[in-house]
């Protein structure tokens, strides 16, 4: 089903079956989220203003997202375009959800690292009106993971302090491992079967988006995938990779292993056994 532009700005374009370069536009997708806290009975608010990420930097552009409020009276930000990961397959992404406005979200942009520097809302038409929207909190939810490494496991959600934890305990019932600070490792870490290590596009500090590294190391292999195991390596956010400083590779893979786009293996030796799919 195709779309007018005018539905590219509707909430209903984003149930349309388009492509990237017709499909909805950020206001469509926050006008169509603003349904959603509506029916529940939480308040929320549609928000335009300026916004700035890599890929406009350093002009910005006109954009929208969405304010909502929480339990506990504060305020937090929520932008549904940009944590849309473009892809059918790609994973869904908490990047920009519940967010305050001095929560750090666009770490290679110079004096606009913080939400409410890169989403500006003094630059929207509302002000024009005198109108005003509501106080972010300075820090995102408490309820959102923002360090660490999460271990999801059907409706479930537990956060350990290291990689090699949250690993292991996906020992039992497998999951998703999902990356929220970058991870440097002393000693060969085993995936387990049928876990999907998602890198979620994190940064060592003093990378950039075009040498960021989210699991290094000096030794070889980083990771071992066992025999008879199917595992996935995904990257659900903004490029990184996975990089060690030994000469070996980075990848001992004696099993299946499925690799995500937008991540590297950054050595020219990068894998050990079999090829991944």
């Amino acid at each position: 089903m195709g779309a007018s532009n005018y539905s590219r700005c509707a909430a209903s374009g984003i149930l349309s079956n388009n492509s990237e370069s017709t499909g909805p536009v950020c206001y469509g997708y926050a006008t169509a989220f603003k349904v959603l806290p509506d029916a529940a009975g939480i308040p929320n608010a549609y928000v335009e203003g300026w916004a700035y990420n890599q890929n406009n930097w350093p002009s910005g552009e006109q954009h929208a997202w969405n304010y909502v409020q929480l339990n506990d009276g504060q305020w937090y930000a929520i932008d549904p375009t940009w944590d849309d990961p473009k892809l059918v397959t790609g994973q869904a992404r908490f990047h920009y959800f519940l967010v305050g406005s001095q929560t750090v979200t666009e770490t290679a942009l110079s004096g606009k690292g913080q939400f409410g520097q890169n989403h500006e809302v003094t630059k929207s038409p509302a002000n024009a009106h005198k109108l005003s929207y509501p106080t972010l909190s300075t820090q995102a939810s408490d309820q959102v993971v923002t360090n660490g490494f999460e271990l999801i496991q059907g409706g479930s959600s537990t956060k350990y302090d290291t990689l090699e934890a949250a690993l292991n305990a996906a020992q039992s019932g497998g999951g998703t491992v999902k990356l929220w600070q970058p991870a440097t490792i002393t000693q060969t870490l085993t995936i387990p079967d049928g876990v999907t290590l998602d890198l979620n596009g994190q940064q060592a500090p003093g990378s950039t988006s075009l040498n960021a590294v989210a699991i290094s190391g000096d030794i070889s292999p980083l990771l071992s995938i066992p025999a008879d195991s199917h595992v996935s390596i995904v990257n659900s956010s903004s490029f990184t990779a996975i990089s060690t400083t030994n000469t070996g590779a980075c990848i001992q893979n004696d099993g299946v292993l499925e690799l995500g786009t937008n991540l590297k293996i950054a050595r020219a030796k990068y894998m050990m056994g079999a090829d991944p799919l």
